[in-house]
C-alpha cells in the first residue's frame, strides 16, 4: 500500500518537458541545491543503481495510455539524474529494458522501441541532461535483439559522448544479470585464447572487471554499486546487477511509483544510506574481544 505522499496528486502535478503530468510537487531548485550541499557533508554514494518500476501502474492510476506513463518515467529519469549530479554521484546505472520485457504484448514493445529511439535522439541535443552535464553514455545489453533503427540511434548518442570525462550513465537495455555474467565469462575466455590471460589468474576480481557495467567506455573501472533503489513497492532485484549488489550495496525499496518519485522520497533514501554507513563504520571501530580459550575455560 503506497503512502498518501507517494500517490499522484493532480493538484500537485507539473508539466514535464513533453507535457507529461508528474504527480510530484514542484520543488524550487534552490532547495534541491541546499539539500544536496547538506548531504555532501556526509558520505555520498559514488555509484547509484535504479530499477525504475511503476510506469504502467502510474499510467493506469492517472488514466493515460502506457506510452504516456513510460514518457513520464523518462522525464523522471532526467530529474533524478540532476539530483544525483548535484550530489556528486560519479556513476548511475539504470534498468531501462529487460530481455524479459520482450514477452509483453507486441504493441507495447513496439511503442517502447519507438520511445527509446526518440529519447536517445533527444540525448544528442544541447538541451538534454546528457549534454548539459557532459555525461558519458554506455549501453549494456544484447543490442542485437533491438530493431536496427533503435540500435543505430543509441550508438549515435553514445558515440557523441566518447572522450568525455564527466559522470557515467550506464543504460541497461535488453539486459539481464545472466546476460552480463555470460558476457563477462566470454570476455575472459577470449582473453585466455588470445594468450592475454592465464586461466590461473581468473578470480572474482577478474570476473568483476570483465562486467560491462563495471567498466567505463575508456576501459577504466567504475566504482562499485553503493546504493540500489527500486520504486513501486516491489522487493526484488528482477535479474538486475546480481553480482554487483552482492558486494555490500545498500538496497532501498520504496513505495512510490517511478514517475511519482519526489525529491523528498529520494533524499529520505539518502538519509537512511548515510545512517547505515555511519552505523557500519561505528561497528567496525569497536575493538573485538580476543577469542576465548574454550579448553582452558573448561578446566
Amino acid at each position: 500500500c503506497r503512502s498518501t505522499a507517494d500517490r499522484a496528486d493532480p493538484l500537485l502535478s507539473i508539466a514535464g518537458r513533453d507535457g507529461v503530468r508528474l504527480g510530484t510537487p514542484v520543488v524550487h531548485p534552490a532547495y534541491i541545491r541546499l539539500a544536496c550541499a547538506i548531504f555532501r557533508a556526509g558520505k555520498v554514494p559514488r555509484h547509484v543503481a535504479l530499477i525504475m518500476d511503476g510506469n504502467r501502474r502510474y499510467a493506469r492510476d492517472i488514466g493515460v495510455d502506457l506510452r504516456s506513463g513510460h514518457t513520464a518515467g523518462f522525464v523522471k529519469l532526467e530529474q533524478v539524474l540532476e539530483w544525483c549530479l548535484e550530489l556528486g554521484v560519479e556513476a548511475v546505472t539504470v534498468f531501462a529494458f529487460s530481455i524479459d520485457n520482450f514477452r509483453r504484448p507486441p504493441a507495447e514493445v513496439d511503442a517502447l522501441m519507438v520511445l527509446a529511439r526518440e529519447k536517445f535522439a533527444y540525448f544528442q541535443t544541447r538541451d538534454s541532461v546528457v549534454h548539459r552535464h557532459g555525461i558519458r553514455l554506455q549501453l549494456v545489453g544484447d543490442l542485437d535483439l533491438l530493431p536496427r533503427d533503435v540500435r543505430e540511434e543509441m550508438q549515435r548518442a553514445v558515440s557523441l559522448t566518447l572522450g568525455r570525462t564527466g559522470p557515467l550513465l550506464n543504460v541497461c537495455f535488453a539486459y539481464t544479470a545472466q546476460y552480463e555474467l555470460l558476457h563477462a565469462a566470454r570476455t575472459l575466455a577470449a582473453a585466455v585464447r588470445a594468450g592475454e590471460l592465464d586461466p590461473e589468474d581468473i578470480d572474482e576480481e577478474a570476473l568483476s572487471r570483465a562486467m560491462p557495467t563495471n567498466r567505463a567506455p575508456d576501459g577504466t573501472q567504475v566504482p562499485p554499486v553503493d546504493l540500489l533503489i527500486r520504486t513501486s513497492g516491489e522487493q526484488r532485484l528482477s535479474n538486475f546487477l546480481l553480482w554487483q549488489v552482492s558486494g555490500g550495496a545498500r538496497l532501498a525499496f520504496i513505495s512510490a511509483l517511478w514517475p511519482s518519485l519526489s525529491a523528498w522520497s529520494f533524499f529520505s533514501v539518502l538519509v537512511r544510506y548515510q545512517l547505515s554507513v555511519q552505523l557500519r563504520a561505528a561497528q567496525r571501530s569497536v575493538p573485538r574481544a580476543p577469542p576465548r580459550d574454550l579448553a582452558a575455560a573448561a578446566r
